[in-house]
């Protein structure tokens, strides 16, 4: 948990690509967006996708066959995602709702 708060926006860093359609991530997931308003949306790109937003890489390849089975995981992936890329209040939140879901 550690490494995820304080070391994996250096170790995995991220800089938001180009307008994609994609699968919603980081702030835009369904979750965040209760409490983030934004105009910008964040996305992993696949042409499958809901939403266009700027391209965010995801750790893995395999992340979107992964997140159709799996919609905890998603949340979790997606908050990895406000922590390489969001702003202080954001990943103060995804840090919170890590620690919930996975330190039960």
């Amino acid at each position: 948990m550690e490494f995820i708060e304080y070391g994996l926006h250096y170790v995995f860093p991220q800089v938001p690509g180009t307008l994609v359609t994609g699968v919603p991530t980081a702030h835009s997931h369904i979750f965040f967006k209760k409490y983030f308003e934004s105009e910008l949306h964040y996305v992993w790109p696949d042409t499958n996708g809901s939403i266009r937003g700027l391209a965010i890489s995801p750790l893995h390849r395999g992340v979107i066959l992964a997140i159709q089975k799996d919609e905890k995981l998603y949340k979790l992936l997606a908050c990895i995602d406000v922590i390489r890329i969001g702003r202080v209040r954001e990943v103060k939140l995804a840090i919170k709702e890590l620690k919930k879901d996975i330190l039960l």
